[in-house]
């Protein structure tokens, strides 16, 4: 078997995501999914040229530590549905012109980002996220008055006091070290993950990372063993804090896949944000992580309706459907076993036709055996 290793495809700077390859290939621009080019931080640094390229880890080594319940796993409200009592149609615009700001300030294109939110704030002039977006964007201008106006205006719309706090972070944040940073980066694209998220914690003095890099530094976390847990609590919170936020959502998910214990809850996410009406960046990025999640699904027979499902859609995927059609010969077996046992059990308590009924079921699998002669 080839042996994989940890590594990255940067999709944005907010967002890395995993993909699969042998240890030391590198993927090729051909193999990128919609790079969406945001290079740097947002207020400084430059995107490492290694983390246009990427090999990912088969998950399996993170199973060692204490799994994830279903409780702390629960999903999170999806951004599709109707919030602030917006009707449906004004909801998802709200929510797409939300995403597109976000993708503006990873592009550090601060006036087209502060265009697009103040027209999600036409629609929900109170709404937080666009808020905290707003003053973001101002900062990047370097209009720091603006984005302390935007912060009284937070505290007089009620905002959480996580949103609030989140925006004097921006605001009093410094500019990030663009040479460590492109360290770290390239640590994570080397496979070195744990090397990584130490030294994106002493890129940030150990405290919280800043808005803009707080994603990829989860996607850095959640793929080590000492910090997966971590990640997931923090992408939690941040969840609740922005619930509308759809590469959140689709990291979180994807995680959850990594380990065995949560993979279906994990893949459950996938598969809605995937079938959702998103943009089809998201969609692509979640039909992504739902096959690789079913990549890493142990072949047996209950893996079988997964296969199956993904098949339905995808009838050409060729890989997939030869895992289906093992894990059906496994469950084959398994019945087989369990016929042929049922069988001579009633057999020894003398119930012949009971024993002839479960070994008929057992011998078109077995066809070699010889027939009992009491039977």
């Amino acid at each position: 078997m080839v042996k994989t290793v940890p590594g990255l495809i940067m999709e944005r700077s907010r967002l890395i995501v995993f993909k699969a390859a042998p240890q030391a290939v590198v993927l090729r621009a051909g193999r990128h999914l919609a790079w969406l080019g945001a290079v740097g931080t947002l207020w400084g640094g430059t995107l490492s040229s290694a983390l246009a390229q990427g090999v990912v880890s088969d998950p399996a080594s993170l199973a060692a530590t204490t799994a994830l319940s279903p409780a702390q796993g629960a999903p999170v409200v999806m951004a599709l549905q109707s919030a602030n009592g917006l009707n449906a149609q004004d909801s998802a615009l709200l929510d797409r012109l939300i995403s597109e700001t976000e993708y503006w300030l990873a592009q550090h294109q601060f006036k087209h980002a502060q265009d697009t939110v103040n027209r999600a704030l036409d629609i929900a002039p109170q709404n937080a996220q666009a808020l905290l977006l707003l003053g973001s964007a101002q900062k990047g201008l370097g209009d720091l008055a603006g984005a302390e106006n935007t912060l009284a205006r937070m505290e007089s719309t009620g905002a959480s006091q996580d949103m609030r706090a989140a925006l004097r972070d921006v605001i009093a944040a410094n500019p990030v070290d663009p040479e460590r940073l492109a360290q770290a980066r390239a640590l994570a694209a080397a496979g070195k993950m744990l090397q990584a998220a130490m030294a994106y914690k002493a890129l940030f003095g150990n405290g919280p990372p800043p808005q803009d890099l707080a994603l990829e530094y989860y996607t850095v976390l959640g793929s080590t063993i000492l910090g997966y847990q971590e990640a997931v609590a923090r992408l939690q919170e941040w969840l609740k804090r922005n619930p509308a936020d759809l590469d959140a959502q689709l990291l979180y998910y994807r995680i959850l896949t990594y380990r065995e214990a949560s993979r279906l809850l994990g893949l459950d996410g996938v598969k809605k944000l995937a079938q959702a009406d998103v943009s089809p960046r998201i969609r692509r990025q979640a039909y992504d992580a739902w096959r690789q999640a079913l990549l890493w699904t142990a072949i047996r027979g209950s893996s079988v309706p997964l296969y199956y499902e993904w098949l339905t859609q995808h009838p050409n995927d060729a890989e997939i459907a030869d895992r289906l059609a093992k894990a059906r010969e496994e469950q084959k077996r398994i019945d087989a076993d369990t016929a042929r046992i049922d069988g001579y059990s009633h057999l020894n308590a003398g119930r012949v036709d009971e024993a002839r009924r479960a070994l008929s079921r057992h011998w078109p699998i077995m066809p070699r055996m010889r027939r009992p002669s009491a039977v």
